[in-house]
C-alpha cells in the first residue's frame, strides 16, 4: 500500500467505459491496496442509471465496515466531488462523502458488512445491476 508521507497520493482514480463485460473485467484486475485501504467507492454510470457503492474500513485490520449505495439518474459532478472529498486526509472524510451523496439522490446506509477480499469481491455485485446496459461507466476512487 503507498505510504502517503513518502509522497504518494492520499487518493487515486481509475476510470473504465465499455460494455459491462469489458468494464467488469477491468475492475477485477485492479490491484488487492485498491479495496484494503480506508474507503473505496465504485461510481457507475449507465443508460439512465447510476449508482455509487462506499465501501469503508474504520481501521485497516477491519474484517468488517460500513456499506453505502446512492442510487440517482447521472453521477452528474459526483465522480470528481467524491475524488476531491477522498483525497483530503481528515477523519470525517466519510462523513463529508455520505453528505455530498444525501444531496444527489436516494442514499441507503447498508449496515456492516464483510470487507471484500478482492475487487471482484468489492464490485462483482454493484456490476450485475448494469450487466445488460449497452455502456457503462465506472469510476474507483479509492482512499489510502
Amino acid at each position: 500500500m503507498p505510504n502517503p508521507s513518502a509522497g504518494a497520493p492520499d487518493a487515486a482514480l481509475h476510470a473504465f467505459r465499455g460494455p459491462p463485460r469489458t468494464v467488469a473485467e477491468c475492475l477485477y484486475a485492479l490491484p488487492r491496496h485498491v479495496v484494503e485501504g480506508r474507503v473505496c467507492a465504485l461510481l457507475l454510470q449507465g443508460a439512465g442509471a447510476a449508482r455509487v457503492h462506499l465501501l469503508e474500513r474504520v481501521a485497516a485490520d477491519d474484517a468488517r465496515g460500513p456499506v453505502a449505495v446512492w442510487e440517482g439518474t447521472a453521477l452528474g459532478t459526483l465522480p470528481s466531488r467524491v475524488a476531491a472529498l477522498l483525497g483530503t486526509d481528515t477523519p470525517e472524510v466519510t462523513n463529508a462523502v455520505r453528505a455530498a451523496l444525501r444531496a444527489h439522490g436516494e442514499y441507503h446506509d447498508l449496515g456492516t458488512v464483510p470487507c471484500p477480499p478482492s475487487p471482484r469481491g468489492a464490485f462483482g455485485h454493484p456490476m450485475t445491476a448494469f450487466a445488460r446496459a449497452g455502456e457503462v461507466t465506472a469510476f474507483v476512487v479509492a482512499a489510502t
